[in-house]
């Protein structure tokens, strides 16, 4: 007996409630609609000898309501009849049985008034109902409860790693991959704004987005944007992977700054993402992504800065170093073998060839060269009898430069060159081949001149004077 009763109430909740109701309705009625009113919908729960061509009316709801008497408010749930006017969508139905209860509406809809008899085999069922919505939104709570969970999960992991240091690519690898599995989005893309283009660097093609709607704000914040698939058409995205769904736009971009390699977009294609819960953590995740951008520009900008700084204690130390040898070396031939044994470890190039002005013999001659770091010295005239090249004291010497003064390196094809100048007057030069990249930079350009402008005026006077 016990077993029998719990296997009616789960038949009655797990649906078959309605299929109760209708036996009763067939006993006074020849036709009836059971409906639900949802938001601004109706929804058919069950029909008796009714023609539907779907189960879903658009925005009808409102129109039912406000043809319905005032609920008295001392009660909880509440049941009574009335008569409507036909609504068109809904069909030829005249008189209206409803069942209402807290933020829940119920009604049977019938083409004749309904008797004595039918409301008193109906109204039991009002209690019923009113358990029947309970257990359901008791349901809907936990499947809320479930996904808040996971998104709690999901976020615990994405706080884990989204701060890791990371290239703009495997940056949106990483959304496109939060955003398919905690979305369950059925396409996905990344796109980045450059400012004169949109492109697509990971997921799904989706098309090519226009300049217009949200690709055409300058000011972004990281909250998502809901298209409809007519919309989303309209700013240049593909409709045929969008019928009948919904598309969501979510802006990534680094608001401390207006560099628009950091404007990224999310976008996915789903079914329902109007539930607030996922909107929510939508408009969490872009935040967090946006902060990750900026905190990725300062790690940047911390980094520029601390090899600039390294770059000015370098350059104090190794002119202390330097000045400090230089005066040191008494000989020609010390004070030379220095020189070139110093370019040679600062460029770190593959091969260096020092070239200096001889007085004695008025000719330009090469001191000596390194090679993969192995110093060799010759002194080799380089050129006839000539008085020093004359310039403006400032300029540098390239290749063809080097062939017009009548220098010619076949070893060396596209060298650097660092000539010593005093005053306008050429000393001699620096040539350098393949400079370690790390050293080929502008600033240690600078610190390059700033070494060979005092190497010449040492070179001058030592060898002049």
């Amino acid at each position: 007996m016990r077993d029998n009763i719990c296997e009616q109430i789960d038949f009655i909740l797990q649906g078959g409630l309605w299929e109760k109701i209708t036996k009763e309705l067939t006993r006074f009625t020849t036709s009836a609609l059971i409906i639900e009113i949802k938001d601004e919908d109706i929804v058919v729960l069950e029909a008796v000898n009714a023609k539907l061509d779907r189960l879903v009316f658009k925005g009808v709801g409102n129109e039912l309501l406000s043809y319905s008497p005032e609920v008295p408010p001392v009660r909880k749930i509440f049941f009574d009849s009335f008569s409507i006017p036909v609504i068109p969508q809904l069909g030829e139905w005249t008189n209206a049985i409803r069942f209402h209860g807290k933020e829940w509406d119920i009604y049977i809809l019938i083409t004749e008034t309904p008797s004595q008899d039918l409301l008193d085999a109906i109204e039991p069922f009002l209690k019923v109902i009113s358990l029947w919505i309970s257990l359901r939104n008791s349901s809907q709570l936990e499947e809320k409860l479930s996904a808040l969970s996971y998104m709690i999960l999901t976020t615990k992991n994405i706080m884990a790693t989204i701060f890791e240091p990371m290239s703009v690519e495997y940056f949106a690898e990483f959304l496109r991959g939060v955003f398919k599995e905690s979305f369950f989005a059925e396409k996905t893309a990344i796109y980045v704004d450059d400012g004169s283009s949109i492109k697509l660097i990971k997921g799904d093609d989706l098309g090519s987005p226009s300049r217009s709607g949200i690709f055409a704000a300058k000011i972004l914040s990281p909250t998502p944007v809901i298209y409809k698939d007519k919309e989303a058409n309209e700013i240049g995205l593909n409709s045929q992977f969008m019928s009948g769904k919904s598309v969501f736009i979510l802006p990534i971009t680094d608001s401390t700054t207006e560099i628009v390699n950091y404007r990224l977009f999310c976008i996915g294609v789903m079914e329902k993402p109007n539930a607030q819960e996922i909107i929510n953590f939508m408009e969490l995740l872009g935040n967090v992504a946006s902060k990750s951008l900026e905190i990725r520009r300062l790690h940047m900008a911390t980094d520029e800065n601390t090899k600039r700084l390294n770059l000015k204690s370098y350059t104090v130390a190794a002119f202390y170093n330097f000045l400090q040898k230089l005066l040191s070396c008494g000989e020609r031939i010390e004070l030379l073998s220095f020189l070139l044994s110093f370019f040679n470890e600062t460029s770190r190039a593959e091969r260096v060839k020092l070239v200096v002005y001889d007085a004695r013999e008025c000719k330009y001659c090469l001191i000596g060269e390194c090679f993969s770091g192995i110093a060799a010295q010759c002194f080799d005239p380089l050129s006839e009898v000539m008085e020093r090249v004359s310039g403006n004291g400032e300029g540098e010497i390239d290749e063809v430069g080097l062939a017009l003064l009548g220098f010619e390196f076949k070893d060396m094809p596209k060298c650097r060159v660092y000539p010593l100048w005093v005053e306008d007057k050429l000393e001699g030069f620096v040539a350098m081949h393949n400079i370690s990249c790390e050293k080929e930079t502008p600033d240690y350009s600078v610190v390059f001149k700033m070494f060979c402008q005092i190497a010449a005026r040492e070179l001058y006077f030592r060898l002049t004077c």
